[in-house]
């Protein structure tokens, strides 16, 4: 499927879910030394109807401190994407691939998620460490080579 750099992608953002959401405040003291915090995170299709132009990425993030897992946040972002099924395409073993439209998802993933980790954190150390701002594309390009399989 050939790539086009100047489509006018017309997304909107239709709905947000909680997946999984865990939260260990105990295990975190007061004073959080920020270079014992990792972030990693975590995306999949969880909904895909090409015909109904709509599509479900579910997204999080982990904090882990010193080795341990404080907090683990996923939501299903359900998007209407107009003419979905020009960006969708089907593999074999039901595999499938989103070309174009996956930087735009993921970039209010993103952001929204940020929102939400802010408001569940508020009053704990941890609130003072929203997600970071991270360039979608090398997220997206990251995911893709640590999944590859050797």
């Amino acid at each position: 499927m050939e790539q086009q750099k100047n489509l006018n992608v017309r997304i909107g953002l239709r709905a947000v879910k909680e997946v999984n959401y865990m939260f260990r405040p105990e295990k975190i003291a007061d004073k959080i030394d920020p270079t014992k915090i990792q972030i990693g995170f975590t995306n999949n299709i969880h909904g895909l109807n090409v015909d109904q132009n709509f599509i479900s990425v579910a997204f999080g993030a982990k904090y882990s401190y010193d080795g341990e897992e404080l907090l683990q946040c996923i939501y299903a972002f359900d998007f209407n994407v107009m003419d979905l099924k020009q960006y969708v395409q089907f593999g074999e073993n039901k595999n499938v691939t989103i070309n174009v439209i996956m930087p735009y998802l993921l970039d209010v993933a993103m952001g929204t998620l940020r929102g939400i980790i802010v408001a569940k954190t508020y009053g704990t150390p941890l609130y003072n460490y929203p997600l970071p701002i991270i360039n979608i594309e090398q997220l997206i390009k990251g995911m893709a080579e640590a999944t590859k399989v050797n």
